[in-house]
């Protein structure tokens, strides 16, 4: 981290801090556009000409980005006015400490976001006139040639890199600095908010690992039983999910 952070500041011929403050805010700018283009092209269309989707399917597909746009925008202006000013006055950690209190609004769509991508793919098989709509809407220059479901996976992985910008924005600022605080602040409650998304987003899979291991399990007892070769297969087979079976 310190080593990559050491080379952009080479190459930029900047500070580290005034580096990584650009690079919080330019990819800000940019993911805010990344929501707006989504919205433009995909949410607004498709709320007035679903093509054969129900309302139910739309709001599957895309939960409550509309709402992730607003917050992210007005982010992004305190982000931009803060970068504007000398780096002595900059307030960077507590725009992202005020940003934290809403991180909420991330847990209900990144949780929703297996499914959502589960749907499109389905959708895209099923409903010939949806999927034209997407070809067509990837070959506008706006998409910069992404589909659909690359701009519903944006969100996902701008919680999850706020963290990281936030440890090396830390890493770059004096513990004297008038914002370190906040920063260090911050990054805490950040990193606590995308670790319960990442493990809400995991309990999908957990449940069906477990699911399956149960039933496994269920299997094993019942051949054992019928052929008498119960505590071969038990040692042999069962032992790596006993664990699991016993959490069910």
């Amino acid at each position: 981290q310190a080593a990559a952070l050491a080379l952009r500041t080479q190459r930029s011929g900047l500070d580290p801090r005034t580096n990584i403050v650009n690079e919080i805010v330019e990819t800000e700018v940019a993911y805010v556009q990344y929501l707006r283009v989504l919205r433009d092209l995909y949410v607004v269309p498709l709320g007035a000409d679903s093509r054969g989707l129900s309302r139910r399917e739309v709001r599957q597909l895309f939960n409550n980005v509309e709402m992730l746009l607003n917050l992210n925008a007005r982010f992004c202006e305190q982000l931009v006015f803060q970068r504007r000013l000398p780096s002595d006055e900059q307030r960077i950690g507590q725009c992202f400490l005020e940003q934290a209190q809403f991180l909420k609004m991330y847990a209900d769509y990144c949780s929703n976001q297996h499914n959502a991508s589960r749907e499109l793919k389905r959708l895209l098989s099923e409903h010939k006139e949806f999927a034209a709509f997407c070809r067509y809407t990837q070959a506008k220059k706006e998409s910069e040639k992404m589909d659909l479901e690359c701009f519903l996976i944006k969100p996902v992985q701008r919680v999850c890199k706020y963290p990281l910008l936030l440890r090396e924005l830390r890493a770059a600022t004096s513990p004297d600095h008038p914002d370190y605080h906040d920063i260090d602040g911050a990054f805490h409650a950040i990193q606590k908010s995308v670790n319960a998304i990442n493990e809400t987003k995991a309990l999908p899979r957990l449940s069906c690992f477990f699911l399956i291991s149960h039933l496994f399990c269920v299997f094993v007892f019942v051949f054992a039983s019928i052929f008498g070769v119960y505590l071969f297969i038990c040692t042999c087979f069962c032992s790596p999910f006993s664990e699991h079976c016993a959490l069910l």
